[in-house]
This record gives C-alpha cells, structure tokens and sequence, in this order.
C-alpha cells in the first residue's frame, strides 16, 4: 500500500514537472514572439557594426527609447538604408533606425518617428582639387568679371560707332565701307583704351578729340578696375578651394552612395554622378584621382573628416539642402505613437544631450 501511494505521489510530482516546464516554455516563446526585430545598417558614427554587438550614436538613443517604452527587441544587420527600408517596407522587421533621412518619397510607402537628427548635405573633396586649370580659369573668370568684361565690350562698341560718325567725312582711317570704317574705329577705341591716348589712329574733328578727351578718362577707370579685379581673383583662387558649393558640382566628377537623399539630391538637379559602397571607398577614389567631390550626409562626413584616413581630404564649409533623420517604421504602425512619446521623453530628461555630446562633442 505504501509502494503505491509512494509511486503516484512520484507521478503526480512529474506530471507536475512537465506542466510546469511546459508552461515557462510557452511563456518565453510568448516573451521571444514580443521582441521587437529593428533593422540596422553601417553608417558610422551613427551605427557601428564591426564589434560583437551594434553600437553608435543611433543605437545608444534606440536603448534609450527602447527602455521609456518597455520595448524588448533584437538588431537585424541590413547592408544600407535602401535594403533598411525594403525591410521595413516588407514587414521584415518592425522598424529600422540609423541615419535615415526623412523625405517625401519615403513617406508614401514606410512612416517616421518625429526626427531625431539635424543634418543635410556637404561636399569632400581632395585638398590639392583647385590645382586644375579648370579651377584656376574659374577662379579668375568668376560671374562679376564676365559682366563686366561685356560691359566693356558695348561700351566699346558705342564708342567705337560715335566716333565712326563723327570722323567718316574727314578721317581717311574711318572712311570706306561700313564694316571698315567701323573697324577703324574699333581699332582707335582698343589702342586708346589700353595706351591712354597714344596710338597711330587720331581723331581730326573738334567734336572727335572732345570724345577722345572723354574716352581716355574712362579709360583709366576701366583698366584700374579690371585690373584689380582680376588680381583679387587670383589671391582669392589660392586661398579657397576650387569647389566652393554645390554650384561647381556640374563641372566635376561626382560621387556618392547608392540609394541616398545626396543621389536624389545630384539626380533631380541632372549633376552626372557613380557610386560606391561605402564612405571609405569615396575617399579612396578621391585619394586616387578617380573622383573629384564625394557629396553625402553633412554629420558622417564631419566624422571621417577627423580620421586619418582623411587626412588630404578638405570638407566645403557649406551644408545644403538640409534634412532630418528618423525612426523607420512600416505604414500606418501602431509603434508609431509609443515610440516618439518614448523619444520626446529621451530628448526632454537630458539623456539625448548626454548622447549628443558623447558622439559629436556637443
């Protein structure tokens, strides 16, 4: 009797063991079922993912909006921000962050957070880009110059055409056909301008020499302000660099990274551009000559900028067309809400500013 008693008291404890081994099994399968998978794509400072685990400025601020919001997740490594959003896009994964711009075209198929990045666009370029007689050319013949080498032409010709009128009857140098006579005093209105009065062609008529009188004064102006002009251009040709802003894109070899708001940016504007994988080839190719400018986001070019593998490269102080970064989520999310109340109370306890300064120094 007691062997029996001993033996179903030794059942129930099992059959006791196995319900309750089932149940934790179900409830970490519920648990690992409720971990969120957040896509995650290189783009240093912003995410790194050469270590063990991922890390960066990006990924610290999702551990931290992650924690307000009670989210359990795990990193899913995507190659760039295209195949970050084809991801999220899909249903892949639940959400994507890294350095993600927030734009129009992006918005008709995923959602964003509320932006959590300033950024926007800036050029690199090699620090010896201005050496080119491109360069050079342009630096010297900058807009004003052109304006006011084709003001000078009119005026020449204006000139030229009074005192054509008013020696042709007298003045055997202005006489003949037109377009001789007109040469003739073209001719008079050049030698006069660039010797001031001194030349084998002379005005004969009273009204003509009160001209010349007239024309050598302004004169002087003109070459001492041409003069001065082209000077200063040459002084300030060797202290900038040949690329000065997203102007001069048109005339140079351009690079930049697949799938990006820069390739959006040079295609919408018909700027000719190749890509490459990743920051670090751009740089290569401008090291090597292949390229002229590399264009992409204005806060990972900053962080290259102070590496040593950009130690020849010089970053164009200007940034344009200025964007946000933001947390990719699928269309219509019900994440949506949770995470930027999540992310508003990040940025307003001061644990964004801590990140802030922690990887951009400020």
């Amino acid at each position: 009797m007691r062997d029996k008693r001993k033996r179903t008291l030794i059942l129930i404890g099992l059959l006791a063991a196995v319900a309750v081994s089932f149940l934790f099994g179900v409830r970490a399968d519920a648990q690992n079922s409720e971990r969120l998978k957040v896509a995650v794509n290189p783009v240093e400072p912003f995410v790194f993912l050469d270590g063990p685990v991922p890390s960066g400025f990006s990924i610290d601020l999702w551990d931290a909006v992650a924690k307000e919001a009670g989210i359990e997740y795990e990193f899913v490594e995507v190659e760039n921000v295209t195949a970050l959003l084809a991801a999220v896009q899909a249903g892949e994964v639940d959400l994507g962050i890294g350095a993600t711009s927030i734009r129009a075209s992006r918005e008709e198929v995923v959602d964003f957070s509320l932006p959590f990045f300033a950024a926007g666009l800036q050029i690199m370029t090699a620090a010896d880009v201005n050496q080119g007689a491109l360069a050079v050319f342009r630096s010297i013949f900058t807009p004003n110059l052109i304006r006011f080498l084709l003001a000078t032409l009119a005026t020449l010709l204006l000139v030229a055409h009074v005192a054509w009128l008013l020696e042709r009857d007298e003045n055997e140098d202005f006489q003949g056909s037109y377009l001789r006579g007109i040469w003739g005093a073209f001719y008079w209105t050049i030698v006069t301008a660039s010797t001031v009065g001194y030349g084998d062609t002379v005005l004969k008529d009273s009204r003509g020499r009160l001209l010349a009188v007239v024309w050598m004064l302004l004169s002087l102006f003109l070459v001492s302000y041409f003069t001065a002009t082209v000077t200063s251009s040459l002084t300030v040709g060797r202290l900038e660099s040949g690329v000065n802003g997203p102007q001069d894109l048109r005339s140079l070899n351009v690079i930049t990274l697949p799938g990006t708001t820069s390739a959006a940016y040079l295609t919408e504007r018909g700027v000719n551009h190749t890509t490459v994988i990743d920051v670090e080839s751009g740089i290569l190719a401008l090291q090597t000559g292949e390229a002229d400018a590399l264009v992409y986001d204005a806060p990972v070019l900053q962080y290259y900028a102070n590496l040593a593998i950009a130690q020849d490269m010089v970053l164009v102080p200007t940034i344009f067309q200025n964007e946000n970064y933001g947390i990719v989520m699928p269309a219509e999310s019900d994440l949506t809400e949770q995470v930027n109340q999540a992310l508003l109370r990040v940025q307003e306890n001061g644990v964004y500013d801590q990140l802030t300064q922690r990887w951009f120094g400020r």
